[in-house]
């Protein structure tokens, strides 16, 4: 089986990728090739368990997923996907799948480099009161009802400055205030909000509300969320959330 994963990846000239704990320490001991493996699990964050800094990259060439490992040590074929697209090609090893990407050409997060963005259709992000509609909306349509409309998606930043844009949609008069929007550091023991503001009713339009944040450095790689919060006494509709690296 490391044999077959030595080929597979060596006759492509990579040597740096991620795998679930046990495989990682398994294959890096018995491999010929001098590979870095950095431990990741199920959503694809780092498995930092008797492990430092050094393992772990921005980018990647090839992905290994053990179809024996249970969650949340099975790293998610679907999340690799939904990041980086189908790999070039899948090779079997065993009951092990290598997944070659290419070399840098992997990544775990959405966000790294300046530059970088990604959408988020509503219906992906959770949700305290809302409903998810067929074109993946997040709405609320019970006139008593106030809460979470939308929150997450607890993306892992790097420090730098940010661009975020929320689509949505009010019953409310364009003079009310709909609801509230902030962006939450979420730290293990608080959230940390670092911005925050109104979301203006729009007369059953469709409206943008969008604007700048500053991840500090003290806060380099921390879960961000931005919370769409909706009043009472009226209906509302978040389409998407949005975020793109500036710097």
């Amino acid at each position: 089986q490391i044999h077959c994963i030595d080929n597979a990846i060596n006759e492509r000239e990579l040597r740096n990728g991620i795998a679930q704990y046990w495989d990682a320490k398994y294959i890096q001991a018995f491999s010929k090739l001098k590979m870095n493996l950095a431990q990741h699990i199920e959503n694809l964050e780092e498995h930092r368990w008797i492990t430092s800094r050094k393992f772990y990259k921005k980018n990647y060439d090839f992905a290994i997923i053990s179809e024996n490992a249970n969650p949340p040590y099975k790293i998610s074929y679907r999340k690799l996907v939904e990041i980086n697209g189908e790999p070039e090609s899948t090779i079997s090893c065993g009951d092990k799948q290598v997944l070659i990407y290419g070399q840098a050409k992997l990544r775990v997060r959405r966000i790294v480099n300046p530059g970088d963005s990604y959408q988020w259709k509503a219906c992906k992000l959770p949700t305290i009161i809302g409903s998810h509609t067929i074109d993946c909306q997040s709405e609320k349509t019970d006139l008593a009802q106030a809460g979470y409309l939308t929150f997450g998606p607890y993306e892992t930043l790097p420090s730098g400055e940010y661009f975020f844009e929320i689509e949505y949609m009010s019953s409310k008069n364009i003079s009310d205030t709909a609801g509230v929007w902030d962006i939450v550091i979420a730290l293990p023991t608080q959230a940390k909000i670092v911005a925050k503001g109104d979301l203006p009713g729009t007369d059953n339009k469709i409206n943008k509300i969008s604007g700048l944040f500053t991840l500090e450095q003290k806060h380099d790689m921390d879960r961000v969320e931005i919370r769409t919060f909706a009043y009472k006494d009226g209906v509302m509709r978040v389409d998407y959330l949005k975020i793109k690296r500036l710097e």
